[in-house]
């Protein structure tokens, strides 16, 4: 019978928010028939707006994101988020 493929991308996106980074997943999960993609560094915060997450969501996915711990001696760095769109 027929073979289907499940295809993951990982990608250290550097701010999902950034208009070129999510115009790219969008291209990326149309030409590539992206299944899931597993996202670091997405810098997603508490105070980012729902609409700037759905603007950054391609169609057809959804978006799980969560804050990764960091450590009490390492703020000077942005919040750790990880984020899986499926």
């Amino acid at each position: 019978g027929p073979t289907s493929q499940f295809n993951i991308y990982t990608l250290n996106i550097r701010s999902l928010a950034n208009q070129l980074h999510h115009t790219a997943l969008a291209d990326l999960a149309i030409t590539h028939n992206i299944n899931l993609f597993a996202l670091s560094e997405t810098w997603v915060t508490p105070s980012t707006a729902f609409s700037e997450l759905s603007e950054a969501t391609p169609p057809e996915f959804s978006l799980i994101s969560t804050l990764r711990p960091v450590s009490p001696t390492n703020q000077k760095k942005k919040l750790l988020e990880v984020a899986l769109l499926f």
